[in-house]
């Protein structure tokens, strides 16, 4: 994680949103400005673009991240748990000892994501797709099937 990332992080994701910042040199942006201006516990964020974004370790619970484009993006070891992504696109994510406890995935994309020891204990997982995807996850979800890789 280089100096501008944390300095981001530093700032609150919610903030790098609304200010439309880049995070290793990728531009962060959402088409619902008023969800952006959120920060703290909980933070509004669903549509937002974190495309290849570096979150290793970021500490996102509760938060709305529902229709996010995440793809490519690194959130080894980020706690996203009791997390809205429905419908967020993960496809590539590296989601190495993510935390998505309680979190609701439905409908989202881990296509090509590395889903090794990412824990989905009591997860929403109701219609994901995870073709192609790498390593073992840790379950059982509350719904749906924990991904076979």
């Amino acid at each position: 994680m280089t100096r501008k990332t944390l300095v981001y992080l530093a700032m609150g994701v919610a903030a790098i949103c609304a200010a439309g910042l880049a995070i290793e040199g990728n531009p962060v942006r959402n088409t619902f400005a008023e969800s952006c201006a959120a920060s703290g516990p909980n933070v509004d964020l669903h549509g937002c673009n974190f495309i290849g974004a570096n979150l290793s370790g970021a500490a996102l619970s509760g938060a709305n991240l529902s229709g996010a484009d995440l793809r490519g993006a690194k959130l080894s070891s980020a706690d996203l748990s009791d997390t809205n992504l429905s419908g967020a696109d993960l496809n590539g994510a590296d989601l190495n000892g993510t935390n998505f406890i309680g979190a609701n995935l439905s409908g989202a994309d881990l296509n090509g994501a590395n889903l090794a020891n990412a824990v989905f204990l009591n997860a929403n997982l109701n219609g994901i797709t995870y073709t192609g995807c790498a390593g073992t996850p840790v379950g059982p979800p509350a719904q749906g099937t924990l991904p076979v890789c």
